[in-house]
């Protein structure tokens, strides 16, 4: 197949991505960024700022929970939210505990959503609170076996309950499981 857009790729752009540390998956870069530069700016949302240090830990976290919670290497978990911090800690995370992420885009209706678990065959999904309706709905088709509530909090930077993923000023999140 030719690569048309070759034809106007721009002058001093590399056409082959190089790595830094090599070929490795997103979350070994994250756990490598963590160690070399703890306090340097990972996320700077409208003033909120977490560090590759507390990316880390958020994500290692809630990797932990979805582990406590039967999910397994392989599984999907939806992700049905606005872009947030949350985001990028539940894709993270579920990316460390061995997930599929399946992202759902918030303007997404019910029978949208019902017909993208279906397909996907999604065991979990992360879903911002004020869409809980939308999975409420959808769920009476896709059934979900049990639905848990896990909020992600305001951060508390002293909390250490590893089941419960906290971020500053931006949205709520449920946790909504469905096990097999």
């Amino acid at each position: 197949m030719e690569k048309i857009w070759m034809k106007n790729w721009p002058e001093g752009i590399p056409v082959e991505l190089s790595y830094r540390h090599g070929e490795k998956p997103i979350c070994e870069h994250l756990r490598i960024h963590a160690k070399e530069n703890p306090e340097r700016v990972a996320i700077n949302y409208y003033g909120l700022q977490i560090s590759y240090a507390e990316l880390d830990q958020l994500t290692n976290r809630f990797a932990s929970y979805l582990e406590s919670q039967g999910a397994r290497q392989g599984d999907r978990i939806a992700l049905y939210m606005q872009n947030c911090p949350q985001y990028v800690i539940c894709q993270l995370g579920a990316h460390k505990a061995g997930l599929i992420v399946v992202p759902c885009g918030p303007m997404f209706k019910a029978w949208e959503l019902e017909e993208e678990l279906t397909q996907t065959g999604t065991k979990l999904i992360v879903c911002q609170d004020e869409l809980f309706p939308n999975v409420d709905e959808a769920n009476a088709k896709c059934g979900f076996d049990r639905i848990r509530r896990v909020h992600i909090l305001e951060l508390d930077r002293d909390n250490t309950c590893a089941n419960i993923i906290i971020v500053e000023n931006c949205l709520k999140v449920l946790l909504y499981l469905r096990c097999q």
